[in-house]
C-alpha cells in the first residue's frame, strides 16, 4: 500500500513538474520576441555605401574624409548608456513608460557595427519593471548643423533582436502581460530607436582678418625719425564646406566621404534597396564587403581614434577662391598711426639769403594712405606642400607738407600730395601643415612662408613745386620705399583646434531634452558631455594630407546657470588666448633688412634779385608787427642794398617803388634815425642817385597806427609749371 501510494505521488510530482514546464514553454512563447533579419540590414548599409561607391570608387580621390576607429565610435555609443526614454505627453500622467538603455556596445569586426543591447521597462504605475536584452546596430540617420556651425553624423539604435529577461518573473501574470505588449506592439523597440549616437565632426576654418603695426625708418638717425604703419586686411571667417556620403564601415571604423561644397551639407540621394531573394543575400553582401575592401584609402595609424583627410586639389581650390573674393576682403588697408622726425631734411647756401634749409614733414599722423591687393593668386600641392604664385598691387599717397627756411619771417610752407606710382609686386611661396603644441592644448595649422623677394616703389609729386611768394621752387619731392620682401605679410594660420565640443544632457536645470522631430524626451545619466578632437600627427602625400589624432569624450554635472555662462565665456577666452600664444610662439620669419621710406628732395631754387625785393616789401608788415621785427627788417633790407649794389641789374618799375615804399614804412614805423631807414635811404641812393625816391614819388604819408596790418595772403597751395623738368633718378 505505501509502495503504490508512493509511486502515485511520484507520477503526480512528475506531472506538476511537465505541466509547469510546459507552462513556461508557453510563456516564453506567449512573450514573444522581436526579431528582424539583421542580414538585411546589413545589405541595406552595405548599399548605401556602395550608392557613393560606385561614383567615387576611392577614398583619397574625395576632396576630404574622415575616418572614425570602433574605439572613437565606442566613446560616443557609451554616453547613451544609462539615458532613459519616455514619452512627453505622458510625463505628466501617473501612468507612464519609461525605458532605460543599460548597455550597448556594437563591435565593427564584421565591418557591420552591431552588438548585444540591455533596456530596461519601467512603468511606475503598474510597480514592474523588467529587462529586455538582444542584439543591435547603429543605422546612418542623417547630417546636422549645431548652433556653432559643425557638422554632426547622427546613427540612430536599430533594434535586430529583442526579448523578456524575465527570470522568477515569468510566473507574474502582470509582467508576462507587460512584457508582451512591450514586444508585440513594439513599444519597447520604438522607443529605444528614438536614441541617437551624435558623433561630431572636425570642422577646418581659419580668420582672414590680420593686422600689422611695422615700425618704419624713414632717415637716419632712425630711433628718431620713422613712421608707425597699421596694415589691416578684414574679411569674414572661412570655413572649409563640404557636403558628406553615406558612411562605409570599413577597416574596424567608419568612413566618411566628403565633396567640397561652400553651402555646407547637400542632402542626400534616397536609396531604394528593393526586394532582393533570400537566397542572394550571402552572395551580395559579400561582394559589397570584397568591394568596399578594395576602396583606396589613407593608412590610419594604429592606435588613431580619427584621422582627416584632405586632398590637395581642396587647397589649390581654396586658394584660387581668394581671387574671387571681393576686392574689400583681399586688401591689406595701409595708413599711418604715428610718426616722429622729419621725412626729409637739406641744407643751402645763398648769396643773399645765406644759410637755410628744406625739410619735408607728413602733413598729420594719418597722410598715408595706401593699400595691398592681391590681384591674382594660384597654388598647386605636391607632396611637399602646398606651392603659390600670385601678384600683389600696391598703390597709396601721402599728404606732405614742404618747409623752406628762412626766406622771410618763418619761412616758407606748402601742402602737397605725393602719389605712389602703382606697381605689381610678383610673390610666391609655399605652406607646410602640421600639428604643434601650446602648453597642455594641441592645434593643426598651416605655416606659409613667402619668397624675400626685394622690391622698391616710388612715390612723387607732379612738376615743380612753388612757394606763394613766386620766388622759391623746389624741383621736386620723391619718395622710395624698399621692401626686402612680403614674407611678413603671411602668418602661420590655426586650422583645427582641440576645443572640446558641448552637448548638453539636460535643460533649465534638470529638466529631459526633446528628442528632434519626436515626441520623445531624452534624460542621459549625465548632465553635460565634452567631446574633443585632439590632432596628432600629419603625413602628406602627393594627393593630400592626412592628420590623425584621438577622440575624448568626458561628462560632468551641470552647474547654475550663471556658472555655466561663465565657462562658456572662459571659453572663448582660452580660444582667444590659444591663438594669441600660437601667433607669438609661431611667427614668420621677416626678410633680411627692413622696410624703409627715404624722401628725396630735388635743389631748390630762387629768384633774381627782382623777385627777391618785391618779396621783401609783401612780407614787410608781418617782420615789423612781431617781436623782434626790426632787427629782421634790418637784416632783410640791408641784404636787399647788397644785392643790389652787387648785382648791377635794371630793377624794373615794380621792384623801385617798393624800394620807395620800403623807405617811407622804415622811416614811419622806426624812425628817420633808426638803422632800417637809413638801409632803406642807402639802398634808394644807391638806386636813384639824383634825387631820393622819397622826394620824387607821389606816396602819400597819411598818419598810420603803431602796427601795420598785413596784407591778406593767398592759402599755401602748389603751382605746378606746365613744363616738366627732369627729375631727380631715385
Amino acid at each position: 500500500m505505501a509502495g503504490a501510494l508512493k509511486t502515485a505521488l511520484n507520477r503526480v510530482a512528475i506531472a506538476i513538474v511537465l505541466a509547469a514546464l510546459g507552462g513556461l514553454g508557453w510563456l516564453i512563447l506567449r512573450s514573444d520576441q522581436y526579431v528582424i533579419d539583421a542580414k538585411e540590414e546589413e545589405w541595406r548599409a552595405l548599399h548605401q555605401s556602395l550608392h557613393y561607391h560606385a561614383k567615387h570608387k576611392s577614398i583619397t580621390a574625395s576632396d576630404a574624409a574622415i575616418y572614425v576607429s570602433e574605439e572613437g565610435m565606442r566613446q560616443a555609443v557609451n554616453l547613451i548608456n544609462g539615458t532613459k526614454i519616455i514619452y512627453k505627453e505622458s510625463v505628466r500622467s501617473s501612468d507612464y513608460l519609461e525605458i532605460e538603455i543599460k548597455y550597448f556596445d556594437p563591435s565593427f569586426k564584421s565591418g557591420f557595427p552591431s552588438g548585444k543591447i540591455r533596456i530596461s521597462a519601467n512603468s511606475p504605475s503598474k510597480k514592474i519593471r523588467i529587462d529586455l536584452e538582444g542584439e543591435a546596430t547603429l543605422i546612418f540617420s542623417d547630417f546636422s548643423r549645431h548652433k556653432d556651425g559643425r557638422t554632426i553624423a547622427k546613427f540612430s539604435v536599430r533594434i535586430l533582436r529583442l526579448k523578456p529577461d524575465l527570470g522568477w518573473s515569468i510566473f507574474r501574470i502582470s509582467v508576462r502581460g507587460f512584457a508582451s505588449d512591450l514586444i508585440a506592439r513594439g513599444i519597447a523597440v520604438s522607443y529605444a530607436e528614438k536614441l541617437q549616437v551624435a558623433i561630431p565632426l572636425p570642422e577646418v576654418k581659419f580668420d582672414i582678418e590680420r593686422t600689422m603695426l611695422p615700425k618704419v625708418p624713414v632717415r637716419e638717425p632712425k630711433d628718431a625719425n620713422w613712421i608707425d604703419l597699421e596694415l589691416k586686411l578684414s574679411g569674414p571667417q572661412e570655413r572649409f564646406g563640404v557636403s558628406y556620403s553615406y558612411p562605409r564601415f570599413i577597416d574596424g571604423g567608419l568612413w566618411l566621404s566628403a565633396t567640397e561644397r561652400a553651402e555646407g551639407q547637400a542632402e542626400l540621394p534616397k536609396f531604394e534597396r528593393g526586394s532582393p531573394p533570400a537566397s542572394q543575400l550571402d552572395t551580395e553582401i559579400a561582394e559589397a564587403r570584397k568591394s568596399l575592401a578594395a576602396v583606396a584609402r589613407p593608412v590610419v595609424p594604429q592606435g588613431a581614434h580619427f584621422l582627416l583627410w584632405v586632398n590637395g586639389r581642396a587647397f589649390e581650390s581654396g586658394i584660387g577662391r581668394i581671387a574671387a573674393l571681393p576686392p574689400n576682403q583681399r586688401t591689406v588697408a595701409i595708413r599711418s598711426k604715428a610718426v616722429s622726425g622729419h621725412l626729409a631734411e637739406t641744407k643751402w647756401f645763398n648769396k643773399i639769403l645765406g644759410k637755410g634749409g628744406t625739410v619735408v614733414d607728413l602733413y598729420g599722423v594719418n597722410a598715408i594712405k595706401g593699400s595691398l591687393l592681391v590681384s591674382s593668386i594660384a597654388a598647386q600641392w605636391s607632396e611637399n606642400g602646398l606651392k603659390f604664385q600670385g601678384q600683389v598691387q600696391a598703390s597709396g599717397n601721402a599728404t606732405i607738407k614742404l618747409h623752406v627756411d628762412p626766406l622771410v619771417g618763418g619761412g616758407a610752407s606748402t601742402v602737397v600730395q605725393m602719389d605712389l606710382e602703382t606697381a605689381n609686386i610678383d610673390a610666391s611661396g609655399s605652406a607646410q601643415l602640421s600639428s604643434v603644441a601650446i602648453g597642455q592644448r594641441r592645434l593643426w595649422a598651416a605655416f606659409p612662408t613667402i619668397e624675400c623677394r626685394p622690391a622698391v616703389l616710388t612715390a612723387r609729386t607732379d612738376g615743380k613745386l612753388k612757394f606763394d611768394w613766386g620766388w622759391t621752387k623746389v624741383l621736386s619731392v620723391g619718395a622710395k620705399i624698399s621692401l626686402p620682401g612680403l614674407a611678413g605679410f603671411v602668418q602661420p594660420v590655426p586650422l583645427l583646434t582641440d576645443r572640446p565640443f558641448v552637448v548638453r544632457g539636460r535643460i533649465d536645470g534638470r529638466k529631459a531634452v526633446p528628442i528632434n522631430g519626436t515626441d520623445f524626451q531624452a534624460l542621459p545619466a549625465w548632465e553635460v558631455a565634452e567631446f574633443a578632437l585632439i590632432p596628432g600627427q600629419a603625413s602628406m602625400t602627393r594627393d593630400g594630407i592626412a592628420v590623425s589624432g584621438q577622440f575624448a569624450a568626458r561628462t560632468r554635472r551641470i552647474e547654475s546657470t550663471e556658472q555655466e555662462q561663465q565657462r562658456t565665456m572662459e571659453a572663448d577666452k582660452e580660444e582667444e588666448d590659444l591663438k594669441r600664444a600660437f601667433a607669438e610662439q609661431y611667427r614668420t620669419p621677416e626678410c633680411p633688412g627692413q622696410m624703409e621710406i627715404a624722401v628725396l628732395l630735388g635743389n631748390t631754387e630762387f629768384g633774381t634779385n627782382n623777385d627777391f625785393i618785391k618779396l621783401a616789401k609783401n612780407a614787410w608788415n608781418d617782420l615789423t608787427k612781431g617781436p623782434g621785427g626790426k632787427n629782421e627788417a634790418v637784416r632783410i633790407m640791408k641784404a636787399a642794398n647788397d644785392a643790389a649794389s652787387a648785382a648791377g641789374e635794371a630793377l624794373d618799375d615794380t621792384a623801385k617803388r617798393a624800394i620807395a615804399e620800403a623807405e617811407g614804412l622804415a622811416n614811419r614805423t622806426f624812425g628817420p634815425n633808426s638803422e632800417a631807414a637809413r638801409i632803406a635811404r642807402q639802398l634808394a641812393q644807391s638806386i636813384f642817385p639824383q634825387p631820393a625816391p622819397s622826394a620824387s614819388l607821389p606816396m602819400p604819408s597819411p598818419p598810420l597806427p603803431p602796427w601795420i596790418p598785413p596784407p591778406p595772403r593767398p592759402p599755401l597751395t602748389p603751382i605746378f609749371d606746365v613744363r616738366r623738368p627732369r627729375l631727380p633718378r631715385f
